[in-house]
């Protein structure tokens, strides 16, 4: 009963993927729905910047990235946005609240998720991994991230360009 009661309580974000994308010199978003938000918009060019499970984490990236590439910050992360249309309590996958004041500690796991890495170490990580020799986990450890970063970066889901 007690670990049903924690689960509940805990603010969770689970099923989703969220989409930090890249509209190269016009801006970086953050969006559930890649394909709808691009036509939304009228873009036909973008890049997959990374991928996130939780809203917080992916918010906090996206004001990250937006400052590293130089381009426009938003004033209201994408988490907050979404919550003035739709309470996360009732969206798929929502069990609650969260101050949103302390975003940026939700989705922490031991530091890890926090660390940007720069292109040339993906390049680097793409370059060192041979399956079964030198895996994903190993250089998850020596790069000090989570393996699915290491992963993404090998599959070319995240660190695509420069």
């Amino acid at each position: 009963m007690t670990k049903l009661l924690n689960k509940l309580t805990k603010p969770y974000i689970i099923d989703m993927e969220y989409y930090i994308y890249h509209i190269p010199g016009v801006k970086i978003g953050m969006t559930e729905d890649l394909e709808k938000r691009m036509s939304d918009q009228g873009f036909t060019e973008w890049e997959i910047l990374e991928t996130h499970a939780c809203i917080y984490e992916g918010s906090r990236r996206e004001l990250e990235l937006q400052a590293e590439y130089g381009l426009p910050i938003d004033a209201i992360p994408y988490f907050k946005i979404v919550n003035i249309s739709t309470p996360i309590s009732t969206r798929k996958g929502g069990l609650g609240l969260v101050n949103s004041d302390k975003f940026f500690n939700v989705c922490s796991r031991g530091g890890k998720a926090g660390r940007k890495l720069t292109f040339e170490q993906a390049e680097e990580i793409r370059a060192k991994y041979v399956p079964r020799k030198y895996t994903a986990k190993m250089l998850a450890e020596e790069y000090g991230v989570r393996f699915v970063t290491i992963r993404k970066i090998i599959y070319k889901e995240s660190y695509i360009t420069p």
